[in-house]
């Protein structure tokens, strides 16, 4: 899935509503761009407790970029492009029961040491604290633009060499704006300040678990669905010796070369899915001109026998069919190369070749395993 591109436009008028602060982001995912309203009422400010307003505006735009965020990653947002607002309220009765780490400075920069707190972008001694941490001019984690790049730090000492203050030496706007004194124009790099400020949200994809033994795992699957049809429906699956051709190629996958071979060893087995001659595929066949094959015959089969199991097999098929296809002489000018390998969680460009194949293998894996289950078991 492509990244979320997250940009602040403008705080609105209250007009008259009983709200502390009502603003608009702007977010888009490739050609998708709608807007977000995010406000917060009066009466729920005040629970942050604090009578410093830099910091409940802090809090506001911390908390509204989370509640963004969730919306998000909950597929909670319109579809197709539209000026029509999106609306975030943060009230009384919804907001964070934490609020301390809301009002709170964070920086990821801050790490644990032997000795104490470092800075990980210091350019000295590296030792820090937090006090010092919370009067650096660096913006909190998350408020700061994901334009601001290349920091550096340094820090001031007193006489007996104790630091006393901690500051932003270096800093590059990857956007080019201009940051000739980073000690304080950094400050500046947050969702209410700079026209250019952004935020990249990339929606956390779960952790694919490959099995070990995943060729071996692949072949079994072939084996019991042969032994399956073959009882059910007299007739084989997929060709057992070329079944045990995964496990020759269930090695290191080191190069692109090596990939793209591999992903048509895949591609091949499923264009050799023998399920034809099952009656009702065959039936389906005979009105057309030409026999269906492979995933075509697949779909039939499952509308068939299976109704509304075709998506939850047939998917990862269609995915590792168009990588092979389109996999790497169409990547830059076919949108649906891209789309498998986002799907089966690749990312673009390829750079782990052996991460890549597994995810691939995998995606024929659980395919098999799920149609292996619908016959087994109904």
């Amino acid at each position: 899935m492509k990244p979320f591109v997250i940009t602040f436009a403008k705080y609105l008028p209250r007009n008259g509503r009983d709200l502390f602060k009502i603003c608009r982001y702007r977010v888009s995912q490739g050609e998708l761009k709608f807007p977000v309203n995010i406000a917060i009422t009066s009466e729920a400010i005040i629970s942050l407790n604090t009578p410093d307003e830099a910091l409940k505006i802090s809090a506001f735009h911390k908390i509204g970029l989370q509640r963004l965020k969730k919306k998000l990653a909950s597929g909670n947002y319109p579809k197709q492009s539209t000026t029509n607002c999106e609306e975030i309220l943060i009230t009384s009765d919804n907001v964070p029961l934490d609020m301390t780490r809301f009002l709170e400075e964070t920086c990821k920069y801050q790490q644990k040491g032997l000795s104490g707190p470092i800075c990980i972008i210091g350019e000295d001694n590296k030792l820090t604290t937090k006090q010092l941490c919370t009067e650096c001019f660096l913006p909190d984690d998350n408020r700061r633009c994901d334009h601001l790049i290349h920091l550096s730090s340094g820090s001031k000492v007193n006489i007996d060499g104790k630091i006393t203050e901690r500051e932003i030496t270096e800093a590059y706007c990857e956007k080019g704006e201009q940051l000739d004194n980073p000690t304080t124009m950094v400050s500046m790099c947050i969702s209410c300040q700079r026209p250019c400020w952004e935020q990249i949200y990339e929606i956390p994809q779960p952790a694919i678990g490959i099995p070990i033994d995943l060729p071996d795992r692949v072949a079994d699957e072939i084996d019991f669905l042969n032994l399956l049809f073959d009882k059910k429906y007299s007739c084989q699956f997929i060709d057992i010796s070329q079944a045990r051709s995964i496990r020759d190629i269930g090695n290191e996958c080191k190069t692109e070369e090596e990939f793209v071979h591999k992903v048509q060893v895949v591609g091949h087995l499923i264009n050799d899915i023998k399920i034809r001659d099952v009656p009702s595929v065959k039936k389906q066949s005979a009105k057309g001109k030409n026999k269906l094959l492979s995933i075509a015959a697949l779909k039939v089969f499952l509308s068939d026998n299976y109704q509304g199991a075709s998506a939850v097999v047939v998917t990862n098929l269609e995915h590792i069919r168009t990588i092979r296809d389109d996999y790497p002489t169409h990547t830059k000018t076919r949108r649906d190369v891209t789309v498998s390998l986002d799907a089966l969680q690749i990312n673009f460009p390829i750079q782990n070749w052996q991460d890549a194949w597994q995810k691939v293998l995998y995606a024929f894996w659980e395919s098999l395993n799920k149609l292996r289950l619908l016959i087994q078991y109904n």
